[in-house]
């Protein structure tokens, strides 16, 4: 969903009615940062709950909660009118998407 969000003006000019295009930018956005940050939430309470050893527990929790709050303080500034600025985001969200292999290596 979120990939779709920078073109949203070319989609419509082609008649490509894409989950952006019919919700707006702004709902669209909005809804895939709330799913990331429920998915952050998830990862916390897993690491939390199902490390077998407290540094294991530590590492998870405080991991997920540090890129969770990237995530947020990112999301907050973002202009969602300036295309450029959305791309970088959404490079963003692979380098967190990459930081979570190194996580997922503390749920254990």
């Amino acid at each position: 969903m979120f990939k779709d969000i920078p073109d949203v003006a070319g989609d419509q000019a082609f008649g490509n009615r894409t989950f952006s295009v019919r919700h707006g930018k702004k709902k669209v956005f909005s809804l895939c940062i709330f799913i990331l940050l429920i998915d952050y939430g998830f990862a916390v309470a897993t690491g939390a709950l199902l490390s077998s050893f407290p540094l294991n527990k530590f590492v998870s929790v405080i991991g997920h909660c540090t890129l969770a709050s990237l995530l947020w303080r990112r999301a907050k500034s973002l202009n969602l009118e300036d295309d450029s600025s959305v791309e970088s985001f959404y490079m963003f969200l692979w380098k967190l998407f990459t930081a979570e292999y190194v996580l997922i290596q503390f749920i254990r």
